[in-house]
């Protein structure tokens, strides 16, 4: 008898003290359970945030080292510029093959050197041209493609990307490989320059641009592929280009060794594709000698 009052005593309480850490064991694991969702609410906000803090970023370092880079060094090489040309489709598509080779310097300024037989070579083809019109005149349409703004967009690449990037927009910052070297690769989406005459008549415009860069952030290559559409009524013409450049740091001028432009038109009757391929054979300074990537071009 009195080994029984005495374990109900015992029994009751545990009874109950189970009950109350069942219900206890409930609140700590809502508890646990509400934290860890807090804690994933926070990290997918931070997932949200942190890439555009990081690409407003990556675009603010690029555009202040291409700042950095000054536009009065001296240099000089040789320019030698290459188009293949098709006109027309099918059977009678035309080809046409041109080449020049300049001398170029630059320090504060362009200055180009065209040899007297690149010369004679062009007005003889402008001359036989206006004698008879159907007649191609290859190395006159090349050379008057050249002038000093694309010898300029050779020789300062700090300058040209800087203004490619005014108003660009950063897609993303990547990890990325360019022929088996590791480098950083960026894209951007370049907006729509033109006055308002001009956006009534294009009905497409999209223009993407690559940079890549290496560990010190400097450009060692880059594409821009620009498509466009434009239409008047019910005609439309269409042009799709796309630039391949491979630059290098030389002497303190950020430079492009090579670069390759394809172009496609096509509507209103035409039909062109042409291929044009500039290569800057620098030329060494006393000081210093240019600094060339591990890698080969990335135009090729």
């Amino acid at each position: 008898m009195n080994d029984s009052v005495r374990s109900i005593p015992r029994t009751i309480p545990t009874v109950r003290t189970r009950a109350a850490l069942s219900g206890t064991r409930k609140v700590r694991t809502g508890v646990t359970n509400m934290v860890a969702g807090l804690r994933l609410a926070m990290i997918g906000l931070a997932l949200v945030v942190v890439p555009h803090v990081v690409h407003a970023d990556t675009l603010s370092a690029l555009r202040a080292r291409l700042a950095a880079y000054p536009d009065d060094t001296a240099v000089s090489g040789v320019l030698t510029v290459s188009r293949d040309s098709t006109k027309g489709k099918g059977k009678h598509a035309k080809q046409f093959r041109a080449k020049i080779q300049l001398d170029v310097s630059a320090r504060r300024g362009v200055s180009l050197h065209v040899p007297g037989s690149v010369l004679a070579r062009v007005m003889h083809e402008m001359d036989a041209a206006r004698a008879n019109p159907e007649l191609p005149s290859p190395t006159a349409d090349l050379f008057a493609s050249i002038g000093p703004l694309q010898a300029e967009r050779m020789l300062d690449v700090a300058s040209t990307l800087r203004l490619a990037l005014t108003n660009a927009k950063l897609v993303r910052t990547v990890p990325g490989q360019l022929d088996g070297t590791a480098l950083r690769e960026v894209q951007l989406l370049l907006p729509l320059s033109a006055n308002k005459g001009d956006r009534s008549k294009i009905k497409k415009y999209t223009s993407h641009m690559t940079i890549w860069l290496d560990q010190d952030g400097v450009p060692v290559a880059y594409t821009l592929t620009t498509v466009t559409e434009v239409g008047w009524l019910f005609l439309d013409l269409n042009l799709d280009r796309t630039e391949a450049v491979r630059v290098v740091d030389h002497a303190g001028r950020l430079m492009a060794t090579k670069c390759i432009v394809s172009q496609s038109t096509s509507g209103l009757g035409q039909h062109r594709q042409s291929t044009t391929t500039y290569t800057l054979q620098l030329l060494p300074t006393r000081s210093t000698s240019a600094r060339q990537p591990a890698i080969r071009s990335a135009a090729s």
